[in-house]
């Protein structure tokens, strides 16, 4: 996990692309991926299991790709909201 964040952060440093633009685009390559595996994404249900660490915003982001591919979609989180991270964006 250290490593992953010390990726993160050299990527952020030395290439502009921040966490949230990572998170984003790892969120819809899994959503993408599935859409591409699966036949009639529409008519399937897909549940996510997010973890509580920073790649946990990844399955979120997925899920909300999927639901607007036409899934049904439910969201499991294995942690507490107290370690949900705030994120505003303009």
């Amino acid at each position: 996990m250290e490593e992953i964040s010390a990726i993160e952060e050299e990527t952020e440093k030395s290439f502009g692309i921040s966490r949230l633009i990572l998170m984003e685009n790892a969120g819809r390559l899994v959503a993408e991926c599935l859409n591409n595996c699966f036949v009639n994404l529409e008519q399937r249900s897909v549940v996510v299991f997010s973890g509580k660490g920073n790649n946990g915003g990844d399955g979120f982001v997925a899920a909300r790709y999927l639901f607007n591919m036409g899934a049904s979609v439910t969201v499991f989180y294995l942690g507490t909201p107290d370690r949900f991270t705030a994120i505003i964006s303009d």
